[in-house]
């Protein structure tokens, strides 16, 4: 699990230098897309997952940019839309 978030972190908050904005949208959108259809149990479990990697960083300063985006894709993977 921990793989799939770094990955996702790293394309979501990566300059565009780093990543084409257009690319990193398309294979977020896919990363969700394909997280959605986890049964409602593993949903959970990876949900909770990234919730607690959040927590963990929330007091590092540094870490504002990674910890608001783990909270977004905890919230869009639990989305219904």
């Amino acid at each position: 699990m921990q793989a799939i978030v770094e990955l996702a972190v790293f394309v979501g908050i990566s300059d565009d230098e780093i990543v084409d904005p257009d690319a990193a949208v398309e294979q977020l959108e896919q990363l969700s897309m394909i997280l959605k259809g986890l049964t409602p149990g593993e949903r959970s479990t990876f949900i909770t997952f990234i919730q607690g990697m959040a927590h963990a960083e929330a007091d590092d300063p540094r870490a504002k940019e990674r910890v608001e985006f783990l909270h977004s894709l905890a919230e869009n993977i639990g989305s219904d839309d």
